[in-house]
């Protein structure tokens, strides 16, 4: 694993084991190349989407890609807006800003992930304004 990757997982690892205190998620394994969570999602009484109350997500890490990539581990996971399709898994679009200012201000926010199944699970996440093209 590179410096870079390493930075960046080492501050995953430290917000995620934070985050568990917190009780938003779980984690589940930890491995060199990734950290696979369980997050705990407050879901709304009648769902818009196929959210469930715990999904998990495996945060990969490359020699290749500066900041980790999520992955939706479910495979019948729901096929929302602003979810890229991956070769394996599911990757999210989490931002809306170009992916190299991104992996330069990313700090280990593991809530934006958070937040994507939350708002995906109200209907809220994607606005009406906003083209479908962009993330």
């Amino acid at each position: 694993m590179e410096n870079l990757s390493l930075k960046f997982y080492e501050s995953l690892k430290e917000a995620i084991l934070e985050a568990e205190k917190e009780g938003v998620l779980t984690v589940n394994k930890v491995l060199k190349d990734s950290i696979t969570v369980n997050y705990l999602i407050d879901l709304p009484q009648y769902p818009i989407c196929d959210i469930k109350s715990v999904e998990q997500v495996k945060f990969v890490f490359s020699p290749s890609c500066s900041v980790p990539i999520p992955y939706f581990m479910r495979l019948d996971f729901p096929n929302l807006p602003h979810l890229l399709i991956g070769t394996c898994n599911e990757e999210t679009c989490l931002v809306q800003s170009d992916f190299e200012h991104f992996a330069l201000s990313w700090n280990a926010d593991f809530y934006q992930v958070y937040e994507w199944l939350f708002h995906s699970s109200r209907g809220t996440l994607h606005q009406n304004d906003q083209p479908l093209g962009t993330c």
